[in-house]
Parts: structure tokens; sequence; C-alpha cells
């Protein structure tokens, strides 16, 4: 242990897993088929699923790249740490997840406000990761909600897809 719980914040994506696991037990259903049954169906996000063979080939898959010296390479991805990682989603599936929170939220859900409520420590040092998420700020003063990945871009996709949805639909930018 780095240091006794609640004095301190470090992200560890290994809670994730654990509640990955959880689940499996609890539902005797396997994380994957749990979260596609009872969260991706219902939203007919049906291009978005964790993947827990990296091996598999996905339709459509577009990849990500890096830069060194000048020339790019494609990003490996070999995860299949399946709570914490391997989501994939399309941007038309991410567009449907964004404007589900967005309205979630504005509905005043008390699952979704619970993600987006700021952790505290034990001396009540407040921390701007909620419950999955990232906790900001612009340069505008409106909130930002993000989470990012090893390399992957993600959360500043979906704070940029979520901003063009909020946008497009007129929702308010300002989360409460």
């Amino acid at each position: 242990m780095d240091f006794e719980p609640g004095t301190q914040y470090s992200y560890s994506n290994s809670g994730y897993n654990l509640l990955a696991a959880i689940v499996e037990k609890v539902t005797g259903q396997s994380f994957v088929a749990w979260t596609d049954k009872n969260i991706f169906e219902p939203l007919n996000m049906g291009s978005t699923h964790f993947l827990d063979n990296n091996g598999k080939i996905i339709k459509g898959l577009a990849y990500s790249y890096y830069s060194n010296n000048n020339q790019f390479f494609k990003q490996p991805d070999v995860l299949t740490a399946y709570g914490s990682s391997s989501l994939y989603s399309s941007v038309d599936d991410l567009s449907k997840w964004v404007i589900h929170f967005t309205g979630a939220l504005n509905a005043g859900d008390p699952v979704f406000k619970r993600i987006i409520e700021k952790g505290s420590l034990s001396d009540g040092q407040i921390v701007n990761y909620g419950f999955g998420v990232e906790l900001g700020v612009d340069e505008s003063g409106s909130t930002t909600i993000t989470h990012t990945g090893p390399g992957q871009a993600i959360g500043p996709l979906s704070e940029c897809i979520r901003r063009s949805i909020c946008q497009l639909l007129d929702y308010p930018m300002q989360m409460t």
C-alpha cells in the first residue's frame, strides 16, 4: 500500500476490475453479457461492448496512432482487463451515451448525479475524480466531464462529442 486509505488520491484500474468481478459473482453472468443486456442494449448501442478476446476482429474499428520522429505507428492495444479497459464503441454509440447521460443528469437521476460527485479525502480536501469520471471546469466556466486513457484519447474525444451534441440539441453545458 502506498499510503493510508483516504489520505491521498491515486487513480487505479484495479477497483474497476474488482467491480467487474463482483458483477459476475452477484449476477452469475459474464461482465460482458451483463453490460450488453443491462446497459448497451437498452440504449440501442449495438456497436459498444467490452472485448474479452483481444484477437477478435471488430468490424469498422478505428485504430489509435502515435507519432515518433515524424512517423506514425499503430498504438498497440492488447488489453482485455474489462471493467477498467477494453470498452469499444462507435461515434454513433458514444453520441447515444452522451445524450442519455446528459438527459439523466438534467432529470436529476440519483445514480448519474452520484457519478459526477467529486471525491474527498479524510481531511476534507476535494478530489476532482468522481465515480468514474474526471470533473473540471473549462475556460468558459462550464463543467467538463472526462476520462482519459493511455494514449487512446478517449476522454478528450468523448468531451468533444459531448460538447457537439449539447450544442446541437441545445442541452445546457453547465451541469448542476
